[in-house]
């Protein structure tokens, strides 16, 4: 197996003392030569405030205070030095796994609220961007962008998209089709004028029905918002029409693919995003949507890195004790410098590694 969650064991009706299991577990972890594990999860329930607490506080000053620091022995002074045996040696390698905690607390993340300003309209703020839904005709819209979910060519006349190039006008389809007919790949987004639309541009998306692709869809457009500078897009409610889903899942799908956009891509450009639903009775589908995501749960995540390495002999020599001791001092001064560093870069590549 490669993962197990635990309980925080015993903190419950046992009473067992909730320091003293996490610290139990802590070192258990810590003392593991696992070669197929790569995680451990303890989940604490959120109501448990003293138990998220103690594990916080206990697991960050073990990770911190043991799991880092490596001072020299003692008897390394006397000169005394420490073989190891060929098998040792062939058996020594780094071995790495992943300790993570997930506490789960309903926590705003990034700045994240949820309010409605009037009726049947609810605004999310993500950072500095707002995210507004409401019911509304979105060719009637004047951001400066709209999605349209179409076909493969990019000619769709049905529901929403009939609605969009018939608003818009011949030029904008004229513009579609020169486009697919000059392209030599398959396109999976393209855009074109806005027509006769109070908008600037119309994003053209291939229409997709599982939940999970109109995420990546969403996704992909607000990428492309970015990319030219587009500072405001409304969508329609991708996949409830001709696509029959379920206007909960969507409306998670979308709200979630937002979300996630603000906080791995961090856009400078894109402002201001409205879902315009044309079936009133979809808009509490995507309000009750935002309010999730405004209450998802924050994860602490702690990373350590188990490392079987050769041992460094020092043979110190000194006129009297305190010079032994004082060059002692020095070396693991040093040692413990380089496991800081060692662990301020682990968590920048780690840190760059989740923005991306």
């Amino acid at each position: 197996m490669a993962s197990v969650v635990f309980p925080a064991i015993g903190t419950g009706n046992l009473g067992f003392p909730k320091d003293l299991v996490a610290r139990i577990m802590l070192t258990e972890v810590q003392g593991l030569k696992p070669t197929n594990l790569r995680e451990v999860t303890v989940i604490v329930h959120p109501s448990d405030k003293e138990s998220v607490e103690c594990f916080i506080s206990i697991f960050r000053h073990g990770i911190q205070g043991q799991t880092h620091r490596h001072d020299l022995p003692k008897n390394t002074i006397s000169g005394k030095s420490a073989q190891r045996s060929d098998s040792d040696k062939r058996n020594s390698s780094r071995k790495f796994y992943r300790f993570s905690i997930h506490f789960l607390c309903f926590s705003l993340e990034f700045g994240c609220k949820v309010f409605s300003p009037s009726l049947g309209v609810h605004v999310m703020q993500l950072d500095q961007v707002t995210l507004m839904v409401s019911s509304g005709d979105i060719t009637k819209e004047k951001t400066d962008a709209i999605v349209n979910s179409s076909n493969q060519t990019f000619s769709l006349k049905a529901g929403v998209s009939k609605a969009i190039l018939d608003a818009a006008g011949v030029q904008v389809e004229k513009e579609c089709s020169q486009i697919v007919r000059s392209s030599n790949r398959r396109l999976t987004e393209i855009v074109t004028s806005a027509g006769r639309l109070p908008c600037r541009n119309i994003i053209h998306v291939i229409g997709r029905n599982s939940p999970s692709e109109i995420k990546d869809v969403v996704f992909s457009v607000l990428k492309i918002c970015e990319a030219r500078q587009i500072t405001s897009v409304a969508f329609p409610a991708l996949g409830t029409g001709q696509g029959c889903q379920n206007p909960a899942n969507i409306a998670d799908a979308m709200v979630v693919a937002v979300a996630e956009f603000v906080k791995k891509k961090k856009p400078v450009h894109v402002k201001f995003l409205k879902f315009l639903i044309f079936q009133t009775n979809m808009v509490e589908d995507f309000h009750q949507s935002m309010i999730r995501q405004s209450e998802s749960p924050r994860n602490e995540e702690f990373v350590m890195v188990v490392e079987d390495i050769e041992p460094a002999v020092f043979h110190l020599c000194g006129e009297t004790p305190k010079d032994l001791s004082e060059a002692r001092d020095m070396i693991n001064s040093m040692i413990i410098e380089n496991n800081a560093e060692d662990t301020y870069w682990s968590r920048q590549r780690k840190y760059n590694n989740s923005s991306q």
